[in-house]
This record gives C-alpha cells, sequence and structure tokens, in this order.
C-alpha cells in the first residue's frame, strides 16, 4: 500500500526498507514531468542509429509510456486507475490554474501504463520457474516472462556445472556420475 511521505529522499531510504527485501527496482525516466526525451535526445537517438528517421522516431515515441504533454496519443480507454497516488495526486490539482488541459489526461495515461507494467512484472516473477510442477503459481504467458524463466533455468544450470566442475577431483575432466551424466571438461 502506498504511504505518503512528503519530505523524504533516496538519502534515507535505509530507515525505511530493510536489507534485502527488495529484488528489482525501475527508476528514472520515465516519470511524469514537461520534458519530451525523444525531442531532447533526438541527436544522440538519431547518431545511435536507434532511429533513422522522424518516422521512426514518431514510432519510438509512440511505443513509449505516457510520460509527457507531447506523449498523448487519441487514448479513449475509461478504465479505472487504481492508484492512491493517483487519486491523491489529482485531487490536489486546480484545474482551472493548469497551464495546459491535457495533464490530467497525461497523468491518467501515465498511470493507467505503470498499472500494466507492474502487473506485467509480477506475472514474470511468479512465473519465472516456468511450470505448476516447478512450484510457480502460473505459466510465463508473454514473451518476456518467458525469456525470464529461460534465463533463470540457463543461470541455474550454469551454477550447477561450475559447481560439479570445481568439486570434482580430476585434472582434465569430472567422473561422469554427476547432474549431467556426463565428463565435463575442467579446461
Amino acid at each position: 500500500m502506498y504511504e505518503y511521505k512528503q519530505y523524504e529522499n533516496a538519502q534515507n531510504m535505509n530507515h525505511i526498507i530493510l536489507d534485502d527485501s527488495i529484488d528489482i527496482a525501475i527508476f528514472s525516466p520515465p516519470y511524469v514531468n514537461c520534458f519530451d526525451y525523444f525531442e531532447v535526445y533526438k541527436i544522440e537517438l538519431w547518431l545511435g542509429g536507434f532511429v533513422k528517421s522522424y518516422d521512426s522516431l514518431r514510432k519510438m515515441r509512440k511505443s513509449a509510456l505516457t510520460s509527457n504533454l507531447n506523449a498523448i496519443q487519441n487514448h479513449t480507454s475509461n478504465q479505472k486507475v487504481h492508484s492512491q497516488l493517483y487519486e491523491h495526486s489529482t485531487s490536489m490539482i486546480n484545474q482551472s490554474e493548469l497551464w495546459d488541459k491535457r495533464i490530467i489526461k497525461m497523468l491518467y495515461l501515465y498511470f493507467l501504463e505503470m498499472e500494466e507494467i507492474v502487473l506485467k512484472l509480477k506475472h514474470i516473477i511468479l512465473s519465472h520457474q516456468g511450470s505448476l510442477q516447478n512450484g510457480t503459481p502460473v505459466p510465463p504467458r508473454f514473451p518476456e516472462a518467458l525469456f525470464i524463466h529461460l534465463l533463470d533455468t540457463f543461470d541455474g544450470k550454469m551454477d550447477i556445472m561450475q559447481r560439479e566442475i570445481d568439486n570434482d577431483p580430476n585434472q582434465h575432466w569430472t567422473d561422469k556420475h554427476n547432474h549431467f551424466y556426463r565428463e565435463l571438461w575442467k579446461k
């Protein structure tokens, strides 16, 4: 649950968050502000080969989170945003004093898209073991979740192989009696 802390900053997080209590952190940008990072870094995107034309820049901008006024699309969703921060933030805004009336829509789209990302991240975490037989509550249901499952499996197998190699007393090849049922080359 969200707890509003008006006077906190990142330097004081060790008093709020316990050691080893976070597995992943995603931050900086996108966050809601007035900067269109695609416009600000257009030259770098071009020189870096990330975009080849204004059309590809436009497509990249459309694929990103709605975090600035230039990113607002013709979005007609009337889905509810389930964020206390969104509710709190929009209730404090006096719409008549806004320099641009689209700010409320930008906030709505940003929070709506962030909810989807958080939902996907939860799914990736819950499905990383791949199948119900392996103890995961749900199997991967989209490509990124499957990728993380395969990466987790690969990492586990690499760790097991390295332990088998490190713990075998032979000089150049391990014994066949290991997790992989084959001789392993010890380099």
